[in-house]
This record gives structure tokens, sequence and C-alpha cells, in this order.
């Protein structure tokens, strides 16, 4: 048996900047970020997972 820790971080927010960091701010996902968490999930897709771990943050949990 075999462990595997597979990391993905929420998909691009409303407002995204590289001089931006929004923390704990709860920041929604913009169109471009859930078409990033969707291609996410084609690409997990036959995945199974024990465990989803994710932050109470709306980006978060649509992400997840």
């Amino acid at each position: 048996m075999r462990a595997v820790l597979v990391l993905v971080r929420h998909g691009e927010t409303t407002g995204q900047s590289s001089i931006r960091y929004y923390g704990a701010t709860d920041v929604p996902l913009s169109d471009l970020g859930r078409a990033q968490m969707a291609r996410v999930g084609v690409a997990l897709t036959g995945e199974r997972f024990d465990r989803c771990v994710t932050s109470t943050l709306s980006r978060s949990r649509e992400s997840g």
C-alpha cells in the first residue's frame, strides 16, 4: 500500500493580481478559477481519496 498526499490550491479569485494577498478575506472564485477547478476535477477523475480537508472560505469550498 502506498500513501499519497495530493494538494490542490483553489483557482483564481475575483480581482486576482500578483500583488494581492487575500488571506482570510472571503473572496470568491472568478469564472477562470471555476474553469481551472473543473480541469482539476477531470484530471483527478478515477482517483480514490480517503479524506478531503478544505478551508471554510467559499473559494476553497467551491474548489473542493
